[in-house]
């Protein structure tokens, strides 16, 4: 899959996901830029301290990333369509392989993409771009933790989450540790990466149920 696909899988999933929320989710009126601002702080939070020492979880931080993702593929599908947004960014989706850029550089990164989103109301894909380069997250890992996450989140719905009834803890793991271990598992050879891992997922739950 080109980067330019998988933009396009992403924006289906999450149209999808919020309709499973909420079938009117378009015109429920969300605030989907204040949740990518709110997000960039939880990013900020463990990188700016010079009063002590720090030593961040960058596995963590890229998953504060996933999440302003999430938040940012619904704002983007507010104004536009999944084919207009796809073709727009794709060369934005073109990120270099860098390395982890200087903590300075992820500072004005995060500023930068704070600004636009405050100001304009609205997330703003070219800057988040840049972001994810600063912070060495290439587009493919995007795109897996993404895709991971939004599987998951349909797991938990699909299984009773807003009920009660999901089980979270997995024989001694939560269920997002799980997942990342799936993730691991994935090779260039799988094409239905979202029906592998919800598959994959299933299988793992039932052992959890069965000794419930």
């Amino acid at each position: 899959m080109t980067n330019q696909e998988k933009l396009r899988q992403m924006l289906v999933m999450q149209d999808e996901m919020n309709t499973i929320v909420n079938p009117d989710w378009k015109n429920a009126g969300y605030a989907w830029y204040r949740a990518v601002w709110v997000e960039l702080a939880e990013i900020m939070d463990p990188i700016f301290k010079w009063w002590k020492k720090v030593d961040p979880d960058w596995q963590q931080l890229e998953l504060e990333a996933v999440d302003i993702f999430h938040f940012g593929l619904s704002d983007m599908l507010l104004h536009s369509n999944i084919e207009e947004i796809s073709e727009r960014y794709s060369e934005a989706t073109e990120v270099p392989l860098g390395e982890r850029a200087s903590i300075g550089e992820i500072h004005a990164a995060v500023e930068s993409l704070l600004e636009s989103t405050i100001v304009r109301k609205e997330f703003d894909m070219s800057n988040f771009m840049d972001l994810c380069d600063v912070m060495g997250i290439t587009f493919d890992s995007l795109y897996k933790q993404y895709v991971g996450k939004n599987i998951l989140n349909r797991f938990r719905q699909s299984r009773g989450y807003q009920d009660g009834t999901y089980i979270k803890n997995w024989n001694g793991l939560e269920d997002n540790e799980v997942l990342s271990k799936i993730l691991d598992t994935l090779t260039p050879d799988i094409d239905d990466v979202p029906g592998y891992l919800m598959s994959a997922l299933d299988s793992a739950y039932q052992e959890v149920c069965a000794t419930v």
